[in-house]
C-alpha cells in the first residue's frame, strides 16, 4: 500500500455502502409487520367472523392475543343453548306435522269408512229397487191374467144374456155369469192398484234414495240444518 493512501484523511478512506444496512433495516420490519398483521388475523378470524359465521354466542376464547395458531387448533368456544332452542323449535315443528298426518289419516279412514258405507247403502238400495221391479213384472203379470179372465167373464155373459132372451138358457145361468163377471172386473181392479201401489213405491224408494245421496254429498252440516 501507497504512502498517499495510509496518509489519506478518514473522510476520504473507502467504506461499505449506507444503503445495504437499510435494506437489512426494512426486510426485518416487513417480517414484523407481517407477523403482526397474520395475529391480527387471527384475532379477527376469532372475534368477529366465527360468530357471525356460526350466529352463536361465543363463551370463551381458546387463544390469546398475539398466540400463534395452526390449522385444527380450536379457537372459541360457542354456546350452544341458543342451538338447543332451535332444535327444540324444529322439532315442534316436526311434532306438529306428524301430529297433522295422524288427522289426515283419521280422515282418510273416515273417508273410505263413509264410502264403503254409502256403497253398502247403494247396493242395498238397488237390491230393494231390484226386489219392488221384479214384484211389479209379478203384479202385472197377474193383472193381464185378471184382464183375460174379465175378457172370458164378459164373453160368457154376454153369450148367456143372449140365451137367456131367446129362453135357452135359464134365468140361474145367466145369474152366475154376471157374478163371473162381477167378481172378475173387481180382480182387474185390484190387480191394477197394486200394479200401481208397486211402481209408487219404487218411485218413493228411488226419491228417498236420491235425497239422502244429495244430503251425504253436500256435507253433514246440511244434515245437520
Amino acid at each position: 500500500m501507497s504512502d498517499e493512501s495510509k496518509s489519506a484523511p478518514p473522510d476520504q478512506q473507502v467504506s461499505s455502502p449506507k444503503w445495504a444496512g437499510s435494506d437489512k433495516g426494512k426486510a426485518s420490519k416487513k417480517r414484523r409487520l407481517r407477523t403482526v398483521l397474520i395475529v391480527i388475523g387471527a384475532i379477527t378470524f376469532a372475534f368477529v367472523i366465527i360468530p357471525k359465521a356460526f350466529h352463536g354466542q361465543v363463551m370463551r376464547v381458546l387463544v390469546d392475543d398475539n398466540n400463534r395458531v395452526k390449522k385444527g387448533d380450536v379457537l372459541v368456544e360457542l354456546d350452544p343453548e341458543p342451538y338447543r332452542v332451535r332444535v327444540s323449535i324444529k322439532q315442534a315443528a316436526v311434532d306438529s306435522a306428524q301430529a297433522e298426518l295422524v288427522v289426515a289419516q283419521a280422515n282418510v279412514r273416515s273417508e273410505i269408512g263413509q264410502a264403503r258405507g254409502l256403497r253398502f247403502k247403494l247396493q242395498h238400495a238397488i237390491e230393494n229397487v231390484d226386489n219392488q221391479v221384479a214384484q211389479i213384472r209379478a203384479r202385472v203379470a197377474t193383472w193381464e191374467q185378471a184382464k183375460a179372465t174379465q175378457m172370458l167373464a164378459q164373453s160368457d155373459f154376454e153369450r148367456a144374456k143372449k140365451l137367456l132372451a131367446t129362453k135357452v138358457s135359464s134365468k140361474e145361468e145367466f145369474d152366475t155369469k154376471r157374478e163371473e163377471l162381477d167378481v172378475a172386473n173387481a180382480q182387474v181392479k185390484q190387480t191394477l192398484e197394486n200394479v200401481i201401489f208397486a211402481v209408487v213405491a219404487v218411485a218413493l224408494l228411488a226419491l228417498v234414495f236420491f235425497m239422502k245421496r244429495s244430503v251425504a254429498a253436500k256435507g253433514p252440516h246440511v244434515a245437520a240444518e
